[in-house]
């Protein structure tokens, strides 16, 4: 039944990301959003990965208004034990679950009525990132959702300003906020130098003790399982494959101030903790996804979005790594 359900969601967003006007786009949207709703409703948040962190800080927290708690991440741990003085620890964590879920459809929905990104590449974030947005990450998914917005208007040389909220969700949003304010300007001999020194002196900030970085990354680190660590090291490797040809293929999406300094910074990360440099390239995957730029010959763009329903198998193994 589950699996029936996700194919749906699969199926019906595919269709959505094909043209068509709104008679035929309305009535697909309202299909897409109705299963998603059934396959919601037909799962166990308690089997969810990360559940049994999340729940363990309810209650451990003092829900405080300060400048200070804006900074420390608030949406799930501060606003998580508002909840939970007037309710119970079971309706405040399922509380952000459906936030999160709601706001994913809805940034999917966004996505796929956008007219000036090709299908190939709608189809490959929801095939990703879907199930470990909507049903897995808590802290992360507003994070990566207010900045997928913001990397796509950034692409249209606009800031949009809700996307600061992000922070608030995740700290790892708050060097993309910064860098986003170059909007895309154009890389030179000044982007270079500046590279060196910023790779170097992000190290060095990483590692000072009262910022308690390091004790961050601890949540993050990977097991000794060999499989596990195994993948980060592909996954890494291909992704540095995947940009070394994005830079040949066209240097202005690549070699620009904010693409430029948000790499490094998951370079950095990348070397202090696989985990979270893995959770960090989403947010470059969802840059260049969102980017109208990135695109390839006319037959080649018709070739990528005709056989994107291949798709579904990345679509089914992220379903099988959550939900089975």
């Amino acid at each position: 039944m589950l699996l029936f359900l996700a194919f749906c969601n699969f199926l019906f967003f595919y269709l959505l990301t094909l043209k068509g006007g709104l008679f035929v786009k309305v009535p697909l949207t309202f299909l897409f959003v109705l299963f998603s709703f059934l396959f919601k409703m037909n799962i166990d948040v308690i089997d969810m990965p990360d559940y049994d962190s999340y729940y363990r800080v309810i209650g451990l927290v003092n829900p405080e208004m300060s400048f200070k708690m804006l900074f420390a991440e608030p949406y799930y741990f501060q606003f998580v034990n508002y909840l939970y003085k007037n309710n119970s620890a079971e309706y405040s964590i399922n509380f952000f679950y459906y936030v999160n879920y709601f706001a994913t459809v809805v940034f999917f929905v966004w996505i796929a009525f956008l007219k000036d990104i090709s299908a190939w590449k709608k189809m490959l974030l929801f095939a990703l990132y879907y199930h470990l947005f909507a049903f897995v990450l808590l802290r992360n998914t507003p994070s990566y959702v207010l900045v997928g917005f913001l990397f796509y208007y950034l692409h249209k040389e606009k800031y949009l300003k809700i996307s600061l909220l992000s922070f608030m969700g995740h700290l790892s949003s708050l060097p993309i906020l910064f860098f986003a304010f170059f909007k895309n300007k154009l890389g030179d001999k000044k982007l270079l130098a500046l590279s060196v020194l910023f790779f170097f002196a992000f190290n060095i900030i990483l590692q000072l003790p009262f910022l308690g970085v390091y004790e961050k990354f601890s949540g993050y680190q990977e097991g000794d399982e060999y499989g596990k660590s195994l993948f980060h090291k592909i996954y890494f490797l291909l992704f540095l494959i995947v940009n070394t040809y994005l830079f040949f293929k066209d240097k202005r999406l690549f070699f620009n101030y904010t693409y430029t300094f948000t790499f490094l910074t998951y370079l950095v990360l990348q070397f202090a903790s696989p985990v979270m440099g893995y959770r960090f390239s989403i947010y470059l995957v969802i840059y260049l996804m969102l980017s109208p730029h990135l695109k390839f010959e006319v037959e080649t763009e018709r070739n990528l979005n005709l056989f994107s329903p291949v798709l579904f198998f990345l679509f089914l193994i992220s379903y099988m790594s959550i939900f089975t």
